[in-house]
């Protein structure tokens, strides 16, 4: 998991519409070939979180092209969060606790990069926001098969049965659920089983780059959205048919 991948990648906060494009039309594609969405003419995907300056979007370059995609949005009384529709009663039972939950979503990977530390790079990211925002949990809808990764290596407990995303097809999902302030001493306590082999804390606190950042980074990615009307151009893209559709549809 913290193999390095061919070629120099960068990870960072997607703040400008293009980014914001370019990292939308991979989570497209890549659920598209997961079976997971219906191929849009747009090769996008595009929901209300998507279209807010709360959400924050990390991608992984490589080459000049977007690799690797994670989000990671705030609860809100006007959006709540994605998972509310299939995930609500598990996701109310922590904001009954008086818990600020955030969501993890559009997590995609291209394939030749899915073995490689692209993931933990993207996790790292977005957990850094998580925390320096003060939330207290990180929830994510994850696919069954995806599941024991959350658990084992970033310390996820499960938080909701398995069931589908979608009403109109079967598309399983579990829900996962990380205790951010937790987080720290959770790590130490794996690192004291791997001994010689300890690497987690610190790729995630001590040498985690993006601790410390997100305030200026949303600071930034609210004055993009406000300056270049990021939703208008994202709604204007997803009516319009891209070029090179990829006609794959589920399965």
């Amino acid at each position: 998991m913290f193999a390095a991948p061919t070629g120099e990648v960068a990870i960072e906060r997607a703040v400008h519409a293009d980014e914001l494009l370019a990292a939308y039309r991979l989570v497209h594609d890549t659920f598209v070939d997961e079976g997971l969405i219906d191929a849009s003419p747009s090769r996008l995907r595009v929901r209300a979180c998507e279209l807010s300056p709360s959400m924050a979007t990390f991608v992984a370059r490589s080459a000049g092209g977007v690799v690797g995609v994670m989000s990671v949005i705030g609860d809100s009384p006007e959006l709540g969060l994605p998972s509310d529709p299939v995930f609500g009663r598990e996701l109310g039972a922590l904001r009954g606790r008086g818990r600020r939950v955030a969501e993890i979503t559009n997590l995609a990977i291209a394939h030749e990069f899915r073995k490689t530390s692209v993931f933990l790079g993207l996790a790292r990211a977005v957990l850094a926001w998580g925390m320096d925002l003060g939330f207290d949990d990180g929830f994510a809808a994850v696919s069954p098969k995806h599941g024991p990764y959350f658990e084992r290596v970033l310390r996820f407990t499960p938080w909701g049965e398995r069931r589908s995303y979608r009403l109109d097809a079967d598309d399983p999902v579990r829900g996962f659920r990380l205790d951010l302030r937790g987080f720290e001493g959770a790590l130490r306590e794996v690192d004291r089983g791997l001994g010689e082999r300890a690497a987690l804390h610190a790729w995630f606190f001590t040498s985690n780059p993006f601790r410390g950042t997100s305030l200026s980074t949303s600071e930034a990615a609210r004055a993009a959205f406000a300056s270049e009307d990021v939703p208008a151009r994202l709604r204007s893209e997803e009516a319009a048919p891209a070029s090179g559709l990829r006609l794959r549809g589920p399965g």
